[in-house]
């Protein structure tokens, strides 16, 4: 095995910046000649990232897209989004949208490129219940005024 600095010298040319860098082998010792050898410099592509929100509150039997932003945006990530308890919070994770179930709170780990993030979600009661009155019965409001004084 050749050892570098008893068999052989490196050095380098424009080897900092993206673009053509060069590495330089110099034989020493028994070792004779020099060796060029070009390399490409890459630029590092960012890592992807998604954001998503760290509290939702929808209704019973309410579905909502969850609102997940992949940054950057063209960038490609495989993303799975699993319900503590599907009970109370179900999840499609082909369009990220999830439905309440039951009132309760349930936690949601989206889970991409090895990293989770976190989402709790709160499933409140169905919005106020109408009622419907029989036929004979009426609601008349009237106004009083407090005279006394």
């Amino acid at each position: 095995d050749l050892v570098e600095g008893k068999d052989f010298t490196s050095s380098y040319l424009n080897n900092i910046s993206v673009g053509t860098g060069t590495a330089i082998l110099n034989g020493t010792g028994r070792y004779a000649g020099e060796v060029c050898i070009d390399f490409e410099i890459k630029k590092k592509e960012a890592e992807p990232r998604i954001s998503v929100p760290e509290k939702l509150t929808i209704r019973v039997d309410e579905s909502i897209e969850i609102p997940v932003s992949i940054i950057p945006e063209d960038a490609v990530v495989d993303i799975l989004i699993i319900s503590s308890d599907e009970e109370i919070v179900s999840v499609n994770s082909d369009r990220y949208v999830i439905t309440g179930h039951e009132p309760g709170t349930a936690i949601l780990s989206v889970h991409y490129n090895e990293k989770i993030k976190y989402c709790t979600v709160t499933v409140t009661q169905s919005s106020v219940q109408s009622e419907v009155l029989p036929e004979d019965m009426q609601i008349i409001w009237q106004s009083y005024r407090n005279t006394k004084q």
